[in-house]
């Protein structure tokens, strides 16, 4: 029985027009270059701190980061440090509207959605999402989420120096398992009315962007350096993803469609410590002696000076180069600062570079 879908959404996280432009130029994406035909890639202003928590939920809710207070993976303004979730938007997503107007939606891998709402239709959350959570609303579909063995809400983001081919095939089969899982929901949940609205995202993008975007973007001043059987294969990810959205407007024929990012990409070569800084002009404060604190550094160069076997490397915490360390680092570091009579400081939890400062009027 074929269902309407009224309007497809697809969620193209961390998509780049630049380089998507350059891949359809080269027939990696040739179902996208059709699309761009019909209607052309159009850049669009991402929210402030550009990353995807900030950013999806200000396509939720229509509002910025200021008002819907959600600005990075961590719940900053709940005060308890814990990862951001549905409950911490605080102001009024589209869901909730097209749930009141009795609209039947499918949210499919969308971060922020976890714990899954109670609407009429579908919700299998995205990012970030607790181990072994419920994930699926409504919960009698648990059996058909089990059967995408490939999908969860994080996808691989172990480092590219452990065995890229491995990675790349992983986020390949994470692309494939949304959109697998996305067709099976639409063609069992048969119902005359149809979905007001379908949305799909792939987290996998950003990730795979995260790990190899030197590998695809020939600007990058390390994209020679790297193996050409290695760079072929990174632009496979792209043809896949390609087909991934193919199959979804295939099969799913929306009346309207809309292909978005929440921000886009490009290289990092350099990162700095905003703490350090902070400390050097004054505005942060430690709890033990400067020596002290530069001691626990000594050991953190130590334990990377150790690390001869690049175990970091096979670590599922990030893909960035030392983030385990980079982790412990900033535990010791964050132990040490006196946070009661600082006047700034470089929030952890996250990668945006957010620094919380005493106004003028507040005492220690």
């Amino acid at each position: 029985m074929s269902q309407p879908v009224r309007l497809l959404l697809i969620g193209l996280d961390g998509a780049s027009p630049e380089l998507l432009r350059a891949l359809m130029e080269t027939g990696a994406m040739p179902y996208l270059a059709r699309l761009a035909q019909q209607s052309p890639l159009m850049p669009l202003r991402s929210a402030l701190p550009y990353a995807t928590p900030a950013a999806w939920s200000s396509i939720y809710t229509g509002v910025g980061p200021g008002q819907h207070g959600v600005l990075d993976f961590a719940d900053i303004l709940s005060g308890a440090g814990a990862l951001v979730s549905r409950e911490s938007i605080r102001a009024r997503p589209f869901w909730d509207a097209l749930m009141q107007a009795g609209k039947r939606v499918a949210l499919i891998a969308l971060p922020l959605t976890y714990p899954p709402p109670a609407l009429s239709g579908v919700v299998v959350s995205g990012l970030p999402a607790p181990s072994g959570a419920q994930i699926i609303h409504p919960a009698r579909l648990q059996p058909v989420l089990a059967r995408h063995a490939d999908f969860t809400p994080h996808p691989d983001m172990r480092s590219p120096r452990a065995n890229p081919r491995r990675r790349i095939e992983n986020l390949q089969a994470h692309a494939r398992a949304v959109t697998n899982l996305a067709l099976e929901i639409h063609q069992t949940e048969v119902a005359a009315q149809g979905w007001d609205l379908f949305a799909v995202h792939f987290q996998a993008l950003d990730t795979f962007q995260h790990m190899f975007w030197a590998w695809v973007d020939a600007r990058d001043a390390r994209h020679a350096s790297l193996p050409p059987d290695q760079r072929a294969q990174a632009q496979q990810f792209f043809t896949a993803l390609d087909d991934c959205v193919r199959q979804l407007m295939e099969r799913l024929k929306p009346e309207q469609w809309l292909i978005l990012s929440d921000h886009g990409f490009g290289p990092a070569y350099e990162a700095i410590c905003l703490n350090h800084w902070l400390l050097e002009m004054g505005w942060l404060r430690l709890k033990v002696p400067q020596p002290a604190l530069m001691r626990r550094l000594a050991v953190e160069r130590l334990l990377r000076r150790l690390d001869v076997l690049d175990l970091r490397a096979w670590a599922p915490v990030s893909v960035r180069s030392g983030a385990m360390l980079r982790f412990l680092e900033r535990a010791m570091r964050d132990e040490a600062i006196d946070y009661d009579h600082s006047e700034a400081i470089a929030m952890s939890g996250g990668y945006c570079g957010l620094v919380r400062a005493r106004r003028a009027e507040q005492a220690p």
